[in-house]
């Protein structure tokens, strides 16, 4: 995948009115098993750490908003999928 601003092309297409590109979705669905792997082991530590976080802003348990913290951890899990398309250092593109 080419080093660039991801998320510069992803707010120029939804500014022209036509959605995600299908060049960029090509290459994000070409990405290699090890990519999906280690990305999706930083979502899933990123949603993990978001829903601890969450819980813990609760005094006891029964005053946790769940609704909250299920939408703010699945939130950071898409993030973080997103942010790793700009890179994972533990993974060479070029293999």
């Amino acid at each position: 995948m080419r080093q660039k601003m991801w998320y510069i092309e992803i707010v120029n297409s939804f500014n022209q009115g036509s959605g995600l590109s299908v060049p960029f979705l090509r290459e994000v669905m070409n990405m290699s098993d090890k990519w999906w792997k280690c990305a999706g082991i930083r979502a899933v530590k990123t949603v993990a750490q978001t829903a601890i976080a969450t819980i813990g802003t609760g005094v006891v348990i029964s005053q946790v908003d769940w609704v909250a913290v299920v939408s703010a951890s699945v939130l950071a899990g898409i993030l973080s999928l997103l942010t790793s398309i700009a890179g994972l250092p533990e993974v060479d593109m070029e293999e």
